[in-house]
């Protein structure tokens, strides 16, 4: 759904690659990996600066 939603292309196959303590309270920074599936990026320039 993110992916979606920052960057506007479907993806597949999304897999978990790992996980980190954040620097935020109570955070996790969590890594996947995924397949483009569908779409053209369209970048969000609220949310994102770069896209490729």
């Amino acid at each position: 759904r993110e992916v979606g939603e920052e960057v506007g292309i479907k993806i597949k196959n999304l897999q978990y690659f790992g996980s980190q303590a954040w620097p935020f309270p109570h955070s996790l920074m969590m890594g996947y990996l995924a397949e483009y599936d569908s779409g053209d990026i369209v970048i969000d320039e609220k949310e994102i600066v770069d896209a490729d």
